[in-house]
């Protein structure tokens, strides 16, 4: 049934908006043991070469993703941080992330 939402309220046209990113949301996917290993295998590999690493992960339900360079590692945090392309950092947790790769570009000197 679609609601004519002209004749709503302003904050019952949030909530709907609200409502529907929360159905939008899906569950966070599972890494089997081999996937770990080789996106730490590539992570290593970035961080080591300071090459360009693309990343996609999960957050607050839907999957995200970003370019940028490793700036450091958290261990005892399981997160990285990355600094992207527009000079930003970000953290990503080691749980969340879903796919890493080496992207093209120049090499990071900070």
């Amino acid at each position: 049934m679609k609601w004519a939402t002209s004749m709503m309220l302003p904050e019952h046209n949030e909530m709907l908006k609200q409502l529907n990113l929360e159905m939008e949301k899906m569950k966070r996917p599972e890494n089997d043991e081999q996937k770990i290993e080789a996106m730490a295998l590539i992570i290593n590999e970035a961080k080591q070469g300071n090459q360009l690493l693309s990343i996609s992960y999960f957050e607050n339900g839907h999957i995200s993703s970003l370019t940028g360079f490793v700036r450091s590692f958290k261990y005892i945090e399981r997160e990285m941080l990355i600094k992207t392309n527009e000079g930003h950092i970000k953290a990503v947790s080691v749980d969340d992330l879903i796919e890493v790769e080496l992207a093209e570009g120049e090499k990071f000197y900070d």
